[in-house]
């Protein structure tokens, strides 16, 4: 008898238990959370695509009785929310998971704050997004993160990402602006391929490996500045970059190139090739760029700057490496303008 009743108990107190776990989801505002310990939630996703127009993720929820912080937005959180057209997330969020605004077609606006550390694979692609800021608290993100983002046109990237990662803005036809901080140390496979609103691009002297088709297809890309440490480039890594016209390589030693079309369909007859003035020679006997035939020893390669009275406003100036400077410097200068376009200054 004791047995049975024993053992009546423990099935009672299990299914208790089952039925507590059960409910560890919970929904409020039109927004499903999960239940983690110390009074934690992650958002996740409710199974439908309801939701439309503006939301603010709030940093802390009340189901029960029991104040919940919200600190995550789980995976596939927002999958598919076509009708979303922009996203606040609070300063209690430290994570956004794999897939989280993936297809989100309609977000053209979303806020990243600076408790974030970390944004999985996947996040934000075939987003309708047009800007985005990632924050220096940002020290990890996946890949393929904003691939297909076809309205995206300008980027800020936080100075502790250390990979511009496997196809990060694969296909983002209309980017025109972007500048890498010096805290990158590679680009990835595919990272920029066919970014065709590319007109100039400048890497900067922390990076020291450039990777297969980094920059392919970027058919409008017309100069790239290769910051001292790279030291390789992988195949076809500006394969059909058709229009460049001036390469300029700070690299003292020629950076070593796959022999599989690193600047496959680059006029190499009239691309001008500007190396560090005691280089010339090693660049005119390296594999691949020994084909250019116009290479000078002026690394900086960049004429003084022109007045035009119909030229746009100065925004901000940067230094090769990412940094902001207060002013235009005697040496190249990167410079962003109120209309979103980056040119590349020399002062001297």
């Amino acid at each position: 008898m004791k047995h049975i009743t024993f053992t009546f108990l423990l099935t009672v107190l299990l299914s208790m238990a089952g039925a507590k776990s059960f409910a560890q989801t919970f929904v409020v505002g039109g927004i499903k959370y999960s239940v983690m310990p110390g009074n934690k939630v992650q958002v996740v996703s409710n199974n439908n695509t309801t939701l439309t127009g503006s939301i603010a993720i709030p940093e802390s929820v009340v189901y029960e009785g029991t104040v919940y912080s919200v600190t995550g937005i789980g995976g596939k959180a927002f999958y598919g929310c076509t009708g979303l057209t922009s996203v606040a997330i609070p300063n209690s969020v430290t994570g956004i998971s794999d897939n989280a605004f993936r297809g989100c077609t309609g977000l053209t606006s979303i806020t990243i704050p600076n408790s974030v550390t970390y944004i999985g694979k996947y996040v934000f692609q075939s987003c309708g997004l047009t800007t985005i800021t990632i924050p220096n608290s940002v020290t990890s993100i996946g890949n393929q993160v904003f691939n297909y983002c076809k309205d995206l046109t300008s980027v800020t990237i936080g100075n502790n990402i250390k990979e511009i990662g496997y196809r990060m803005f694969y296909d983002c036809t209309k980017l025109s602006s972007i500048i890498i901080p010096n805290s990158v140390t590679s680009i990835g496979i595919n990272a920029f391929h066919s970014c065709s609103g590319l007109t100039s691009i400048t890497i900067p002297n922390s990076v020291t490996k450039i990777d297969g088709f980094a920059f392919a297809y970027c058919k409008n890309l017309a100069s790239v500045t290769i910051g001292s440490s790279v030291t390789s480039i992988g195949n076809m890594a500006f394969g059909w970059c058709s229009t460049l016209t001036h390469i300029i390589s700070l690299a003292t030693v020629p950076p070593v190139c796959n022999v599989y079309g690193v600047f496959d369909t680059t006029a190499k007859s009239t691309c001008r090739l500007s190396v560090p003035e005691g280089s010339v020679a090693d660049y005119k006997t390296a594999d691949v760029w020994k084909d250019f035939y116009n290479i000078d020893g002026e690394a900086t390669g960049i004429d003084n700057v022109t007045k035009n009275a119909d030229a746009k406003a100065i925004e901000s100036i940067y230094d090769l490496n990412g940094q902001l400077q207060q002013g235009l410097r005697h040496e190249l200068n990167i410079v962003r303008m109120s209309d979103g376009t980056v040119r590349k200054t020399m002062m001297k």
